[in-house]
């Protein structure tokens, strides 16, 4: 009886984060490399993405905004400008938030809900 052949694949070889091929992001934008762009999301000029950060598919971030590091922002979120957003939260899917919004830290904004003040 012959044992199955197992292949080793280094670490390496499967790197998660990125920026989908799809994903429209300024060349204005600083990403960390450990942050995570889906497929057609945007990101506006001089936005500035931490490390670790999810930011899933269609979910748009204006311009100027600052995101801390491990966020997860989901499916169609539109994050308009000039928004400050702090470390560990979770924003739900097509959640929105009204300019110059500043969000702290591990937080966690319901799915559809419209951010018009501070969190």
């Amino acid at each position: 009886m012959n044992k199955p052949t197992f292949a080793f694949f280094p670490s390496s070889r499967f790197k998660i984060y990125g920026s989908h091929p799809t994903a429209i992001i300024s060349p204005s934008a600083e990403i960390d490399p450990t942050s995570v762009i889906s497929h057609n999301a945007s990101v506006g000029a001089k936005s500035k993405i931490g490390k670790f950060n999810m930011l899933n598919s269609r979910c748009t971030i204006g311009h100027d905004t600052v995101i801390g590091d491990y966020n997860f922002i989901s499916p169609q979120v539109a994050i308009s400008g000039n928004t400050c957003i702090g470390n560990g939260n979770l924003i739900g899917t097509n959640a929105c938030t009204l300019p110059g919004i500043k969000i702290g830290n591990n937080n966690k904004i319901a799915a559809g809900m419209v951010v018009y003040k501070p969190v």
